[in-house]
């Protein structure tokens, strides 16, 4: 026991320590470019580091903000603990601002506060991304767990992950259960689980019975007389601020990308011209949009312009490609696909197209996957799931992409569709496009 709590204490001290450090680095690199900018083509006078790096309020805000949020007494998912680290940083600077306001007399350059405290959203997960996953070698971030009734994706999510840093054991020496309420048989027995565990000072995390929501969102309501929880859940995107926001959002993407899109679009344009001259760049087809709207979805061209002919022979050759299309919706081995064609699809870059139609306002950034006239009934989604999925714009790139790609079904990555449109956040979007592109940088199972 006193093994466990040195272990902890170890623990938690070199992630503050490490928050600080990142914090001092914020300010210099902000103070730095200040200077740099202001004082040699201004002309203003520099600032000094010591005004910041001694200012201790500045740290005891940030800090005690982040632990407030127990930051260093609880495990999170990366990406989870990300959002709180910035929505922290984004509190802690708003309460700077507002004491630097009532105080005439404070010197501080507000670009620095402001920058700095940017850099903190950054640096901050990142140090805790590779300081974490070495204090699990080390041992210093293990923490002994069971799982009880979980299937191999949600062990493999639990004990796999170095950054939340549990570590699996079979004796009765653990410190957290995860209970999964998939195969129990009542909440009676989600009951004698939950006390059993409680009742030896165990931390017991379980997951919810309602699946296809994201309560992280959500609100939670306590009716103490009745000693009943209350949760609250709302689709974010049905709020008319939401969507405009989102809307907004994509067309800032388009236009801050648009000189490089310009590049790529010249040199994919070359390239496929010398391959087939008399080619046409630009393919379309008719997609479902927003409440089943339909538009032609642009990409460009990656097959051959005789291509329905050379796929006849091909499946009659192949008639397996016909069952691997049916749960797929694609072929394995397309002999349709010229040679720059191939190269696109692989790093996504035929889906660069979609942007004008980001632009014309039939699709967003990111979204459910646009959907063929017709692919429901193949597919088997039912009619209330599409109903979902077509609530909102398609996407150029989505949840189902990132996750998923090329290697999941055509069920699977629906599911995965309908779990977006009912958890969006601007959040949620954000790191959906960093997932994209790691998955194009990696090529990771492009579909």
């Amino acid at each position: 026991m006193e093994n466990l709590i040195m272990k902890k204490f170890y623990a938690m001290a070199i992630l503050l320590v490490a928050d600080v450090l990142c914090i001092l680095i914020s300010f210099f690199i902000a103070v730095s470019v200040r200077n740099l900018i202001e004082f040699d083509f201004v002309g203003n006078t520099p600032q000094h580091y010591t005004t910041y790096l001694g200012s201790f309020f500045i740290y005891v805000l940030i800090i005690g903000t982040l632990a407030y949020r127990k930051i260093y007494t609880k495990r999170y998912d990366f990406w989870h603990e990300s959002y709180i680290v910035f929505s922290s940083c984004m509190f802690a600077l708003v309460m700077i601002f507002f004491l630097l306001a009532i105080n005439k007399n404070v010197s501080h350059s507000r670009f620095v506060i402001f920058l700095a405290f940017g850099l903190c959203a950054v640096l901050i997960p990142m140090c805790k991304f590779f300081l974490k996953k070495y204090l699990y070698r080390v041992g210093i971030w293990q923490k002994n767990a069971r799982v009880i009734n979980g299937d191999k994706e949600f062990r493999r999510e639990i004990f796999k992950n170095h950054y939340l840093g549990y570590k699996f054991t079979r004796g009765d020496d653990y410190e957290t259960v995860f209970i999964a309420n998939k195969n129990l048989k009542s909440i009676d027995e989600l009951n004698r689980l939950v006390e059993e565990n409680v009742i030896k000072n165990r931390e017991v995390i379980f997951t919810p019975a309602l699946q296809g929501y994201d309560f992280a969102g959500g609100e939670i309501f306590s009716l103490f007389n009745s000693r009943t929880n209350l949760f609250m859940l709302e689709n974010s995107l049905l709020k008319p601020i939401n969507y405009f926001m989102k809307g907004l959002v994509d067309y800032i993407v388009v236009l801050l990308a648009l000189p490089f899109l310009v590049v790529a679009f010249f040199v994919i344009f070359v390239l496929m011209k010398i391959e087939e001259p008399k080619g046409k760049i630009l393919f379309s087809q008719p997609r479902a949009g927003r409440n089943n709207r339909p538009f032609n979805c642009f990409k460009f061209r990656s097959m051959r312009e005789n291509g329905d002919e050379i796929l006849r022979d091909y499946l009659q050759k192949n008639p397996d490609e016909v069952e691997f299309f049916d749960k797929y919706h694609k072929y394995k081995n397309d002999p349709r696909i010229t040679k720059i064609g191939n190269f696109m699809r692989k790093t996504s870059l035929d889906e660069l197209p979609q942007l004008i139609n980001v632009l014309k306002g039939d699709m967003s950034i990111v979204g459910p996957r646009p959907f063929v006239v017709g692919e429901r009934e193949n597919g088997g989604i039912s009619q209330a799931d599409m109903k979902i999925l077509l609530h909102v714009k398609p996407g150029v790139t989505g949840l189902a992409q990132v996750m998923g790609r090329g290697d999941t079904d055509f069920k699977i990555r629906a599911k995965m569709d309908i779990w977006y449109v009912k958890n969006w956040t601007l959040y949620v979007d954000f790191v959906i496009i960093l997932k994209t592109i790691k998955a194009v940088l990696f090529r990771e199972g492009a579909s």
